[in-house]
């Protein structure tokens, strides 16, 4: 009797057991989800320090197109490649490029890069706006008042001009490595880290009307410097006695 006994105690602690097991009474019990999000995607790459090679749209020296330098351009660990890319033309030309140059005023950085539909926003700090090359000049160091309007002239048309190439320096070097692709120039021009967009005039686009806001914008082929552009720009310097400026051209 006392064996009958102790076998039905046994099978009923062996019940409980199989039953709390299955409740989850020592332990929590891990149902695989069916519905679960696709990871995405790793870029083997991605935190490495790498290089790309990417055409770079510079200045042609004193004139008023932009130039294609095939380069090599550093990015950095965690650094968007298109961030890079604008960054090393701000930092300006690389090593043993004749007849080319910068276009960003000293200082200037980069605030923001973003995508968003397709559209690269590129937010650039204040100091690309700087204007000291026309401020710094004062009516004392010339001849005349008229000297002096005519420096002031000038200087405010290149600044001008530098800052539209400096933008269309950008959006080609971009668009140009992805085509279809645009680019939104914005500045952060109160320092506070968020860039707004600026009027057309700001930065020297006199095709447009003053007041309108920069859009995206894609590749401009008008800038770019063709044998035909180039064999102008030579005529008009010979021909205003620019004889050094001719000389860089050829």
């Amino acid at each position: 009797m006392a064996s009958r006994i102790i076998r039905i105690i046994s099978l009923t602690l062996s019940m409980l057991f199989a039953v709390c097991c299955m409740a989850g009474c020592f332990g929590k019990v891990i149902v695989q989800d069916e519905e679960h999000a696709e990871l995405p995607d790793v870029d083997p790459e991605d935190g490495v320090e790498k290089t790309v090679t990417v055409k770079l749209y510079y200045r042609l020296t004193n004139e008023e197109y932009l130039v294609g330098v095939e380069s090599g351009v550093t990015v950095r660990a965690g650094e968007r490649t298109e961030a890079a890319v604008i960054r090393t033309l701000i930092e300006g030309v690389p090593p043993l490029t004749p007849n080319v140059s910068a276009l960003f005023p000293e200082g200037t950085s980069i605030e923001n890069t973003y995508y968003e539909k397709g559209i690269l926003y590129v937010t650039l700090s204040k100091e690309v706006l700087d204007d000291s090359m026309v401020s710094s000049l004062k009516e004392e160091d010339y001849q005349t008042h008229e000297d002096y309007r005519r420096a002031v002239d000038e200087a405010t048309n290149e600044m001008y001009l530098r800052r539209r190439l400096g933008v269309l320096s950008i959006v080609n070097t971009i668009a140009g490595s992805d085509e279809g692709s645009r680019v939104q120039i914005m500045v952060d021009n109160e320092g506070s880290g968020t860039g707004s967009r600026m009027s057309y005039e700001t930065f020297g686009f006199v095709d447009k009307r003053a007041e309108e806001i920069m859009e995206p914008m894609g590749f401009d082929e008008s800038v770019i410097a063709t044998p035909e552009n180039v064999v102008g720009c030579l005529f008009e310097r010979i021909a205003n006695k620019q004889y050094d400026m001719a000389y860089a051209l050829v």
